[in-house]
């Protein structure tokens, strides 16, 4: 199945481009959604269906470094 693409200079960005950006791994990220620091629809939001069983997900970049005190370049 074919990732969801994202305009290049959009703040909304997948797991692993995240994970990148702000140095932290993809487990860490995974670990704030599922403990409540990133919020659906301000940090991020949910892309294709919502019962699939590897759901996709982008994240906007400033507000997840805001929200964890993480530095942007």
């Amino acid at each position: 199945m074919p990732r969801t693409k994202v305009a290049q200079n959009s703040p909304w960005v997948p797991t692993a481009e995240l994970s990148k950006r702000l140095g932290i791994s993809t487990r860490t990220i995974k670990r704030r959604r599922n403990d409540g620091v990133f919020r659906m629809g301000t940090h991020y939001r949910l892309t294709g269906s919502p019962n699939a069983i590897r759901p996709n997900y982008l994240y906007h970049t400033r507000k997840c470094a805001e929200i964890l005190g993480i530095p942007l370049d």
